[in-house]
């Protein structure tokens, strides 16, 4: 995981390599971490007030749309460093759904010690960012072993398991507008 990785001018996360495609785009989504004492000020907690969630093959990136939140502005999980004990949950009444889990830390990104992450989801597209993540998650495990058989490892040189051209025609992309939930756009090929 990484504290702030560069962004664009567009507030979209820089691509790591030329595989990358960002699959998966939420908005309406807050983001916390706690590692090490779980005190603030040690380095490493951060909280995430209202953001966007990008999915891609390699990792979540959480994007910060508060301008008063100056603790950070990104945050990058890579699929591999999360724990397989992660979990959805939907609440049956009340509350909002979240994805848990356990994030290891990786030199200079930003933790002292492995990180409890949470993710809530204010909006819509929960259901849908499950679908999504879900197989790209299992795959994850498989894109590292991979890297790490490279003579000199680097995710620039492993494509993902998904592009958008390789996408089955069964599944396609579309969004919302929040100010008019009942239409859907859908993006073509």
């Amino acid at each position: 995981m990484s504290v702030d990785p560069i962004l664009l001018q567009d507030n979209s996360p820089m691509l790591v390599s030329p595989f990358e495609r960002f699959l998966f785009v939420l908005d309406d989504v807050t983001f916390n971490v706690f590692s090490g004492a779980g005190y603030p000020g040690q380095g490493g907690v951060f909280y995430g007030k209202r953001g966007r969630l990008y999915l891609s093959s390699y990792r979540l990136v959480y994007v910060e749309m508060d301008p008063t939140n100056r603790h950070f502005r990104s945050f990058s999980l890579p699929l591999y460093a999360i724990a397989s004990n992660h979990r959805f949950r939907t609440p049956h009444y009340m509350g909002k759904p979240t994805y848990e889990g356990v994030v290891a830390p990786v030199p200079g990104g930003g933790l002292v010690g492995p990180g409890k992450f949470c993710f809530t989801f204010l909006g819509v597209g929960f259901p849908e960012f499950k679908s999504f993540y879900e197989p790209i998650f299992e795959n994850s495990r498989s894109l590292f072993a991979q890297m790490q058989a490279l003579p000199q490892a680097s995710i620039v040189q492993v494509p993902g398991p998904v592009s958008l051209e390789e996408a089955s025609s069964s599944k396609q992309l579309a969004f919302i507008s929040p100010s008019d939930p009942f239409t859907l756009f859908i993006l073509s090929k």
